[in-house]
């Protein structure tokens, strides 16, 4: 048995080939050493960043909407009441 020989043409490769993978903020294809890696850049990772941001604030002034809209209702209700006992 030798301890130095020539690697076979069955011997796996070192590195192993991922698949192309495409920047959701952009497009772009990512190129990256680390497999981890999901945007192409620092920007693209800030623009998505901010509009997920976005996507909240604009889901709580939704919901700040639907209470504000609630409690009119119940002002206004409320108003009728007092009416009626006067």
């Amino acid at each position: 048995m030798t301890t130095f020989r020539a690697p076979s043409d069955e011997a796996p490769a070192t590195s192993i080939a991922t698949p192309a993978r495409t920047c959701p903020a952009c497009g772009s294809v990512v190129r990256s050493k680390r497999p981890e890696t999901v945007y192409c850049s620092g920007k693209c990772r800030l623009r998505a960043c901010r509009a997920r941001q976005r996507g909240e604030l604009e889901a709580r002034l939704g919901r700040a909407e639907a209470a504000l809209a609630e409690a009119s209702a119940a002002v206004a209700e409320f108003h009728e009441l007092v009416e009626r006992w006067r």
